[in-house]
């Protein structure tokens, strides 16, 4: 049996502490005792007797100061991001679904035709005729200036041969190079204008065909709307929602700000699948000038073509894609090697932290500063020494 008389253990209550340390100037390395505390402790059961001689032998309460390892994690959830889904619609209004040449789950190069729809184009047609008649009547116009403008260079070039004065002959060379820039930069305005109305020339002509669904990129169809052959469909109507593969991204929900940060690579793990990918956090809340102390992060697959490798092995359809959640785990603390206790042998007197010491066969409260913790561990960065021996809490 353990001996009162021993006087090794302590409990301050909080009442005591507060008139207790109300001198200190400082409570690092400082100790406190009271043997009437500790008779009071041991009495109502707050804290484990302990032997006044530490040995091998002693109870599991007492234990080292000693180098530990610190992790803190964050289980989160990620997501599909839906940010990069891309609707696509026909320009026309009340045009008439023709044909869709893709459908769910099919891939397509940029620039392929999707779907095509059909209407009236006597608008079209009216705007070309009169497009094309812009275009000659432009470049008519062109022509009789650009040999009126010849002719008034070589008018200049002829009188400049008839000049004997000197500074009149300078002068005149200089009317020519004016000349000449004027030329120039109304050539290349003709060539402008000609340009703009060539392309829309092409773009009237090519709606004359019918109304048509263009691919914006390389991509895939996720959504493709029902559409039988005559149906009359507007701008705001989806066609096809599509996605580009090569720029897959997730998003974890409502990441705390503090704990998740732009660069962290993390592994989550595909549910119901049993896949293990790595991602990354691509988005950075300081550049989005948030507010929020939560903040929904954008993370992608370190490696998206082992990602999309490994899903097209499992036959899983690109639209499933959308249903995906991954269960990942981001390391927030990681710490190796340092100074550390129990979290259960630490104690808070007004938030500051200390320990219950034990030293010399007395125990002494300690007080300490604190670093990261986790479930486990506390890092110390004052106050104790590796090996010094404290108490364990029930």
């Amino acid at each position: 049996m353990y001996a009162k008389s021993n006087k090794n253990l302590i409990f301050i209550i909080p009442l005591f502490w507060m008139v207790l340390l109300t001198a200190c100037t400082s409570l690092l390395d400082r100790d406190v005792i009271s043997e009437q505390a500790a008779d009071r402790a041991v009495a109502s059961g707050d804290i484990i007797q302990i032997d006044a001689e530490y040995d091998a032998t002693s109870p599991a309460n007492l234990i080292e100061v000693q180098r530990v390892d610190i992790f803190r994690t964050l289980n989160v959830w990620v997501t599909f991001d839906a940010g990069i889904i891309r609707n696509l619609h026909f320009g026309r209004h009340d045009a008439r679904f023709k044909q869709g040449y893709v459908t769910v789950n099919d891939t397509f190069k940029k620039g392929d035709v999707l779907a095509v729809a059909e209407f009236d184009t006597r608008l079209v047609e009216s705007e070309l005729e009169t497009l094309i008649l812009t275009i000659n009547q432009t470049n008519h116009a062109f022509e009789r200036d650009q040999l009126q403008n010849q002719d008034i260079l070589r008018e200049m070039r002829v009188a400049r041969h008839e000049i004997t004065d000197e500074f009149e002959l300078k002068t005149q060379n200089q009317r020519i190079q004016k000349q000449v820039l004027l030329n120039d930069n109304f050539l290349r305005q003709h060539e402008n204008t000609m340009a703009e109305l060539n392309e829309r020339r092409i773009e009237l002509s090519r709606a004359l065909q019918g109304d048509k669904i263009i691919a914006p990129f390389d991509g895939v169809v996720l959504i493709e709307r029902s559409l039988s052959q005559g149906a009359i469909v507007n701008p705001w109507d989806l066609v096809y929602s599509v996605i580009d593969p090569t720029k897959i991204q997730f998003v974890v929900t409502g990441g705390d700000i503090s704990q998740v940060r732009y660069g962290d690579i993390f592994p989550a793990t595909l549910a119901n699948w049993n896949l293990d990918f790595d991602f990354k956090v691509v988005s950075d809340p300081l550049a989005a000038n948030t507010r929020q102390g939560s903040y929904d992060f954008i993370v992608q697959p370190t490696d998206a073509k082992a990602f999309w490798e490994a899903i097209h092995e499992l036959d899983v359809e690109y639209t499933d894609i959308r249903n995906f959640r991954f269960d990942g785990i981001v390391k927030i603390i990681e710490l190796y090697d340092v100074l550390g206790i129990p979290t259960n042998a630490l104690h808070y007197l007004d938030d500051a932290p200390y320990v219950f010491l034990y030293e010399d066969g007395n125990i002494n409260i300690r007080f300490v500063e604190i670093g990261y913790s986790d479930n486990n561990n506390v890092q110390i960065l004052a106050g104790l020494d590796e090996g010094q021996l404290i108490v364990r809490s029930r």
